[in-house]
């Protein structure tokens, strides 16, 4: 499925940043690293930059670096000739970079990349060149390469398990994709979404009870656990209504002792506010509370001066 900006839901200060940055630098060449849990939607981020830039006629090629056992990656990413090894085929075989050319190739999972590909692809990024195995010229390349992972590749690089210069090789830009428990006033626009696109959500309404369960649960599996805690009360689900008991027992398991009512709970403006207000003191805590550091904060929030000056009256933030 082709994604673009659109396809990302939410109005949250934090997921509004990424997005403007992620705009920023899309019809660049920049290498990008992604990172975020699990679920978050890393690779919607890869695929709506490269159909923001100038590679967007050109092949997106996604590949999971933990998926693909260690010993079959490097002839996935480089290929190989014909008679390289034993087994191979007869023609040989096009690696995914050559299959990449001009376009993007996204690296989803590189923590788990081994040491021996990390300094092949660092060359790749650093010449633009690679060799397929058994070849003995080598290609020129043109891909970008948009990498992402879940873990703390800096705590990696520490510890002598992820290679340094790479690390900053991919790191040019920064793009950290929040949970889903950081951005919760996104959550009744996010399900509606998925209720008016997914063929099998259509005609089903939740009831506002299950609505607050669902903005005050933590999602450890961010987004995709969201979207199959829905796909699986609408199989529970006696009619079109989606009740609390419809919900899997993960989910109820944190609320079963409480009161649940929905005046118990903060409402979804309050978490609005809250969240806001948080996202506007961190970015005035960076640049300042100068008008030049209230400009460069309004820039990173993705608003106009006089938005933040609104924002900062309503939320009674005094600097």
């Amino acid at each position: 499925m082709k994604y673009t900006f659109s396809d990302i839901i939410g109005i949250n200060p934090f997921l509004k940043k990424v997005i403007h940055q992620a705009k920023k630098i899309a019809p660049t060449d920049l290498n990008i690293l992604v990172t975020g849990e699990s679920g978050t939607g890393k690779e919607l981020f890869a695929q709506a930059i490269h159909h923001a830039s100038d590679r967007k006629s050109y092949p997106f090629v996604p590949v999971n670096c933990a998926a693909i056992p260690s010993s079959l990656l490097e002839s996935e990413l480089f290929g190989y000739e014909e008679g390289a090894f034993t087994h191979s085929k007869k023609d040989g075989k096009i690696g995914l970079f050559e299959l990449a050319n001009k376009g993007t190739l996204f690296l989803d999972e590189i923590g788990d990349m081994p040491s021996d590909l990390q300094a092949k692809l660092l060359r790749v990024l650093q010449e633009g060149t690679f060799r397929k195995i058994g070849a003995l010229k080598e290609q020129q390349i043109d891909v970008r390469v948009i990498a992402a992972t879940n873990k703390d590749l800096l705590n990696m690089v520490k510890k002598e398990r992820f290679r340094e210069d790479l690390y900053y090789r991919i790191n040019t830009v920064h793009l950290s994709v929040p949970a889903l428990r950081e951005r919760r006033d996104d959550i009744p626009e996010i399900v509606s979404a998925l209720m008016k696109t997914q063929t099998d959500f259509k005609g089903y309404q939740i009831e506002e009870e299950v609505m607050n369960t669902l903005v005050h649960y933590d999602w450890p599996g961010n987004i995709r656990e969201l979207k199959n805690t829905i796909h699986y009360a609408i199989n529970m689900a006696d009619h079109n209504v989606i009740t609390f008991e419809n919900l899997p027992e993960t989910i109820k398991r944190p609320f079963l002792n409480m009161e649940r009512k929905p005046k118990s709970l903060q409402s979804l403006d309050q978490l609005l506010k809250q969240t806001e207000r948080k996202a506007i003191l961190e970015a005035l805590q960076e640049t300042g509370v100068t008008v030049k550091g209230k400009k460069a904060a309004a820039k990173k929030l993705g608003i106009s001066l006089a938005s933040l000056y609104n924002k900062m009256s309503k939320l009674q933030i005094e600097m």
